[in-house]
């Protein structure tokens, strides 16, 4: 009888330990790599994520109350040079650069939309759009928000 309690206070500690070094990879993972995927499983309205592109309003009018984005952005840094499709920007990890086109929204946070021809050089930018490719350098933007200097 006192044979059979040792061997399940034994295997007792053996789940215990096992539960625990579950709980602690589990913990270095998301840690790591955070619970979900980016996007819509991060519980982020996916209409506040990017303006509708059909509800923009008329050239130089702003839009009251514009949803502001619900996450980080994809890149944020300074604006180094722009030309035609192409802005090259300082950021904590290095020079990184960001492509835009006709579709590419720029803005204040406030909701005032501006054009390409508003960036100036060592403007601050925060740019919501997708990488070129899987761990990509290269950002195409969908959104820019030039954000005020300190």
């Amino acid at each position: 009888m006192v044979s059979n309690r040792w061997q399940y206070v034994i295997g007792l500690i053996i789940i215990v330990g096992m539960l625990v070094a579950a709980a602690f990879s589990l913990g270095v993972y998301v840690g790591e790599h955070g619970w979900l995927e980016r996007g819509i499983q991060e519980g982020v309205n996916p209409g506040m994520m990017l303006p509708p592109q059909g509800n923009r309003p008329p050239d130089g009018q702003t839009q009251p109350n514009a949803p502001q984005p619900e996450r980080e952005p994809d890149l944020f840094g300074r604006l180094e040079q722009v030309n035609d499709a192409l802005m090259i920007l300082e950021t904590p990890e290095g020079t990184r650069q960001v492509l835009f086109n006709a579709e590419t929204i720029f803005r204040k946070p406030g909701g005032e939309e501006l054009t390409v021809d508003d960036l100036r050089q060592g403007d601050i930018l925060a740019i919501f759009g997708r990488f070129n490719q899987e761990g990509g350098r290269e950002l195409i933007a969908a959104v820019v928000y030039i954000l005020p200097s300190r």
